[in-house]
């Protein structure tokens, strides 16, 4: 039997007939340790991705911070406007005082309000037959929930953008509807004017 020094391992030699444990030749477990080493360093990784993965995967999902909105037009003018979109959503259009529903698609919007929020919105208000393009950045009205995107075009070119789930044409809707009995009663006083 060899002797103990001759061998390396988990265990010692108590006497010539009893081992404790494993036992390497002294050779073999030179090649062993630094195989050893790397599979132990190999574990490690494979147990530090295995946990990350799971980490992620027990993580809530994202919630986005934005959704796609419909847009409506309201026109508080006495004018046909075209076509409206804002932020490159929409090409809905209005006859003179008339209030629609949000059933244009759509436009990109924060679930929540913060101040400084702004729009883009281009129309086309066309006098005597002639386009009129226009375009203006404006600010989005505050809201406190998710709704459709309601552009709301005034005379002398004004516009509001409001966000709400009420139609246009509601008594909840936060502006308004234009007054039918008011668009009548200016074109009775155009064509008076014209006799």
């Amino acid at each position: 039997m060899p002797r103990h020094h001759e061998y390396e391992g988990a265990c010692a030699m108590h006497d010539d007939s009893t081992r404790v444990g494993i036992l390497y030749p002294i050779t073999t477990a030179r090649r062993l340790r630094p195989r050893l080493g790397t599979i132990n360093i190999v574990a490690l990784s494979f147990i530090s991705i295995a946990l990350s993965i799971t980490a992620c995967k027990s993580a809530p999902p994202a919630v986005s911070e934005y959704y796609g909105a419909q847009i409506g037009i309201v026109n508080h003018t006495d004018r046909y406007i075209d076509s409206a979109s804002v932020d490159g959503g929409g090409g809905g259009n209005s006859s003179g005082y008339h209030a629609g529903v949000a059933n244009i698609c759509c436009v990109r919007v924060p679930v929540k309000w913060r101040p400084g929020l702004q729009l883009t919105v281009w129309w086309n208000m066309p006098v005597n037959g002639i386009p009129a393009h226009k375009e203006k950045i404006v600010d989005v009205e505050r809201y406190d929930e998710p709704g459709s995107v309601y552009l709301h075009f005034f005379p002398d070119d004004r516009v509001k953008i409001v966000v709400t789930n009420w139609d246009g044409y509601s008594d909840k809707h936060p502006i308004p509807p234009p007054s039918r009995e008011l668009y009548e009663n200016l074109k009775k006083l155009k064509r008076q004017n014209r006799l």
